[in-house]
């Protein structure tokens, strides 16, 4: 990748806020350059109340199987109860469901088998080469993902905090709000819906299998492989470079510039921008008050239709984009 974008990621990808170097032992190895520096974590393998030792694999939480029967109720550990005092768990099993209510809640070579739950009042969960086979849900919290697991869902309502996911696996879809979200190197299988907030998003070399819609903010993808189709709603800026979409992309309100193959002057002509990036759909640019959009090295498959965008004269499409179908209104 090229120095532009290895500078970058360097810039976004700063120290995480609020964790605390965890007590002296062996790391947890950072398996990409990507990923921000991070703290080590303590590995010992002490037991912890509440929590099970992962050398011992416990029977499943038993489930009613017939009629009218009521499902077992899973238990709730709160992480406050088996933390150390800067707020990391190490090798444990946590079975049911985790409470996060306060502080911070630093998981570190954890299996959870239940859903993990951050309330109002804590500020940080962090995951570390762990795994939850239920949901997270968070509410205003910071949260940050390094070389883990989620077997469901994430939903978030957290407008003025960061969601953060480095080599991150996410079954299930992202929802909610924050304030920025940065992705690299991760892939989440269903939809991205988010609102965000003040603050460049990223997509870096990672995979939507679903819909990407976000709403707000600065959205900036490199590399970035959607499974169905993008929308991006009243962005200040948007970036895309590279990467693949499988159906329609509609941009739609951005105010600042819009930047679609890297042809801008954002990325240049460095890797990955250098090659056409599929488009299985159509091309949508409406009502744009942005003074300059920039279409390039995009291979279209449907139509391009270009409505209402305020700056028909900072509207380029370069020769590098091909369009199978019609072009039309302003890109006619």
């Amino acid at each position: 990748m090229g120095a532009t974008v290895g500078a970058l990621l360097l810039v976004l990808a700063g120290a995480v806020p609020g964790a605390q170097a965890a007590p002296t032992g062996p790391t947890v190895a950072a398996s990409a350059a990507l990923r921000p520096a991070a703290a080590a974590a303590p590995h010992a393998a002490a037991a912890v109340p509440g929590t099970v030792p992962s050398e011992a694999r416990p029977a499943p939480v038993p489930r009613a199987t017939g009629p009218g029967d009521t499902p077992t109720r899973r238990p709730v550990t709160r992480c406050s109860d088996i933390s150390s005092e800067d707020g990391w768990v190490s090798r444990a099993r946590v079975v049911g469901d985790l409470l996060v209510d306060s502080g911070i809640c630093a998981l570190s070579l954890v299996t959870v088998t239940g859903d993990v739950n951050v309330l109002p009042g804590a500020d940080l969960f962090r995951m570390d080469d762990s795994s939850v086979k239920g949901d997270v849900r968070v509410a205003d919290a910071h949260v940050y993902l390094l070389d883990s697991k989620i077997f469901g869902g994430v939903v978030v309502d957290s407008p003025d905090d960061p969601v953060e996911a480095y080599s991150v696996q996410v079954r299930r879809s992202l929802r909610g709000a924050a304030r920025t979200l940065n992705m690299s190197s991760s892939t989440i299988e269903g939809a991205v819906n988010l609102r965000l907030g003040e603050g460049t998003s990223t997509f870096f070399y990672s995979r939507v299998g679903g819909w990407v819609n976000t709403r707000g903010g600065d959205v900036w993808a490199v590399k970035l492989d959607a499974g169905r189709g993008v929308t991006v709603t009243v962005a200040r800026t948007l970036s895309l470079c590279g990467g693949s979409i499988a159906l329609d992309a509609t941009v739609r309100g951005v105010t600042g510039f819009v930047d679609l193959g890297g042809d801008a002057g954002v990325w240049g002509d460095e890797e990955p921008c250098a090659e056409p990036a599929p488009l299985g759909g159509s091309l949508v640019l409406d009502a744009n008050p942005a003074e300059r959009i920039s279409v390039a090295r995009l291979a279209v498959a449907g139509n391009l239709v270009c409505t209402g965008n305020a700056r028909p004269d900072g509207l380029v499409v370069h020769p590098t984009v091909t369009v199978a179908g019609t072009r039309g209104g302003q890109c006619a």
